[in-house]
């Protein structure tokens, strides 16, 4: 019987190529922007407790600590190869004024659409940072509520007791249409129970530049391109009449950076930063409209992701490790010096382990004969019952019956091995 080859219909086969394709070139395109997010977030660090208190309603002051995470995780692929991936950005926070923290929290760019992957994406890096910080609880350490975030604590008093929390997560979508919803959900089943978490979505045509001014999302304005419809854009692309509200555009970004330098809200340094990278993913955005990117480049200039700032901190780095080439070769130099420590130890042991069984053999039959003397046993007998020759015996009794009698067993070896070795 043969069997009937059953085609997929072209239109559904050419709709899944589509999403496929689609899908690919999204996850390319948040690749430079998860770069250009990731880098204002570590140069301008200190303005993040807005986003997060907008995100999360938390009242973090501008003085908390920011640290930013590695948020690298290697896994399995079904082919038994290993492969890295890189989440867009994990932040710990802690503000000791108002005794916040320290919390975790990730955050993932999204260009458009919120689908299954990056569901998945979120709950595979939330649970591998997870698992990468493990901090051990011990009975005499108080966690409180477990606001430590990001960690998997065990109580070693009960070994078969784990607590896992995950970091606080959230996407910042770009471009999001009216489907979009505000939060995603992520059901977790596991044995005889199931739960669910919601991560909030950041939408980006959600604010203006006036509120993300008075908001304090300073974070936020350089994604303000994404605001501007298809439609628009093709219109500021092809038209006179439309290239002269795309500088308007840009000049309002432009002129509210510069209030609130005049203001005293960020610092010269940080307007130029944040005017760098609203270029760059404004040319990134409009790289297919030819007009409109020309003119992006006349009004904010041509410089493409890599930053003024970014050279210079190579420089301090290339200085730096000039500087600390010495430190860093001591103590290179005193790790060396512990492993050859180690194996010359092993050597050593090695060699030595025969002379160590000789004479824990020796001071093993000294004991017997010790005991046995002291019990008024005579030589013949004494080497009858530990199987030696009377020869090899009464060398030995001899010289113990020159000791006093109130010598214990560990005194009278020593003394033995004294006389033997002086003999």
């Amino acid at each position: 019987m043969s069997v009937k080859e059953e085609k997929i219909p072209g239109n559904i086969e050419n709709s899944v190529v589509k999403d496929a394709v689609e899908t690919r070139k999204n996850d390319e395109l948040s690749k430079v922007y998860d770069s250009i997010f990731w880098t204002s977030v570590f140069r301008l660090k200190r303005h993040l407790y807005a986003l997060i208190n907008e995100v999360y309603q938390e009242s973090f002051t501008q003085n908390a600590k920011v640290i930013v995470r590695a948020g690298k995780h290697v896994i399995e692929t079904l082919d038994d190869g290993m492969t890295q991936r890189d989440a867009d950005l994990i932040v710990e926070m802690s503000d000791l004024p108002t005794g916040i923290g320290p919390r975790m929290y990730h955050f993932e760019c999204q260009v458009s659409g919120t689908d299954r992957s990056i569901t998945l994406r979120i709950s595979e890096y939330a649970v591998s940072y997870a698992f990468q910080n493990v901090r051990l609880k011990s009975d005499d350490i108080d966690f409180g509520d477990h606001h430590v975030i990001g960690d998997c604590h065990v109580n070693t008093s009960k070994p078969e007791e784990g607590y896992i929390q995950l970091p606080a997560s959230a996407v910042i979508l770009l471009r999001s249409a009216g489907g979009n919803a505000d939060h995603l959900t992520i059901h977790v089943s596991y044995p005889g129970h199931e739960g669910s978490y919601q991560v909030p979505v950041i939408k980006i045509n959600k604010y203006s530049l006036e509120e993300m001014i008075e908001k304090k999302l300073y974070l936020l304005i350089p994604f303000l391109c994404f605001t501007i419809s298809n439609r628009k854009l093709k219109q500021m692309n092809q038209t006179e009449e439309g290239l002269v509200k795309l500088d308007e555009f840009l000049d309002r970004i432009s002129l509210g950076l510069l209030e609130l330098e005049e203001e005293k809200k960020i610092n010269p340094e940080e307007r130029r930063l944040l005017v760098e990278y609203t270029r760059n993913v404004c040319l990134m955005f409009m790289k297919n409209y030819r007009n409109a990117a020309e003119e992006v480049k006349k009004k904010m200039g041509v410089t493409f992701i890599r930053t003024e700032t970014d050279d210079y901190y190579d420089k301090l780095r290339a200085d730096l490790r000039e500087k600390l080439r010495d430190e860093v070769k001591d103590e290179v130099r005193d790790e060396v010096r512990d492993e050859v420590r180690d194996e010359v130890r092993d050597e050593v042991r090695d060699e030595v382990r025969d002379e160590v069984k000789e004479e824990v053999s020796q001071s093993t039959l000294f004991g017997l004969v010790y005991r046995k003397y002291r019990r008024h046993m005579s030589p013949q007998r004494i080497a009858s019952e530990i199987e030696r020759d009377e020869a090899w015996v009464l060398p030995i009794v001899r010289i113990i019956g020159s000791f006093p009698s109130d010598y214990t067993e560990e005194e009278a070896y020593r003394k033995y091995k004294e006389r033997v070795a002086n003999s």
